[in-house]
C-alpha cells in the first residue's frame, strides 16, 4: 500500500493531485467507455472542467473529481481513500457514489436527490461529471441520450447555486444535445 501523501508544504498539493491521478489510473486501467476509449480520460476531464470552467482550485476537490467514480466502479473503498487522501476527499467521493446494490432507475433517482443536500464541492463535481458526459456521448443510443439529458436537467436543478459557470456550461450542453436529438 502506498504511503499517505503529506498535506503540507509548497509542493504538497501538486504531489497529492499527481498521486490521485496515478491511483485513478491504477483503478480504472482496464475500463473502457462505451466508444472503446480508455475510461481514465473521463475523470481527468471532469477535474479539468472543474478547474478550467468552474474556477475550482481546491486540491481536495480536484482530487475528489479524479476519484469520483472509484468507489462506485472499482474495488476502491472509502477507508483506502481516507488513508491516502484524507477524510474530506473520501467523503466527497462517497457522496458522489451510487449504491450499486440498488436497481439502476432507483439508484439514478437517489443520486440526484442526494445531490440536493450535498456540499457545494460535491455538487460542482457532479455538474462537471454530467457536463463531460454530455459533451462526449459517443456510444450512447438515441434512447440513452434522451434519458441522460433528462437526468442532467434534474441534476442541474438539484445543484443550482453550486457553481454558476459550470451550471451555465451544463445548460448550454443540454440545449445543444436536445437540439441534436430533435434534428
Amino acid at each position: 500500500m502506498a504511503p499517505m501523501i503529506e498535506h503540507d508544504g509548497p509542493q504538497a498539493a501538486h504531489r497529492r493531485i499527481a498521486a490521485a491521478m496515478m491511483y485513478a489510473i491504477e483503478k480504472h486501467w482496464h475500463q473502457r467507455r462505451r466508444d472503446g476509449t480508455p475510461y481514465i480520460a473521463h475523470p481527468i476531464r471532469v477535474a479539468e472542467c472543474l478547474r478550467r470552467i468552474g474556477g475550482v482550485d481546491d486540491p481536495d476537490v480536484i482530487i475528489a473529481a479524479l476519484l469520483h467514480d472509484s468507489i462506485e466502479d472499482t474495488d476502491c473503498e472509502w477507508d483506502d481513500l481516507d488513508k491516502r487522501f484524507g477524510r474530506r476527499v473520501a467523503d466527497l467521493v462517497a457522496t458522489l457514489s451510487g449504491d450499486m446494490r440498488m436497481p439502476k432507475p432507483e439508484r439514478r433517482t437517489e443520486v440526484i436527490e442526494r445531490a440536493r443536500t450535498a456540499p457545494r464541492e460535491a455538487q460542482a463535481i457532479r455538474l462537471a461529471d454530467r457536463l463531460d458526459n454530455l459533451l462526449d456521448m459517443s456510444g450512447f443510443s438515441q434512447a440513452r441520450k434522451e434519458e441522460y439529458v433528462d437526468g442532467s436537467e434534474k441534476t442541474l436543478a438539484a445543484c443550482r447555486g453550486a457553481n454558476p459557470a459550470l451550471e451555465a456550461a451544463m445548460a448550454a450542453a443540454i440545449a445543444k444535445v436536445r437540439a441534436e436529438l430533435q434534428a
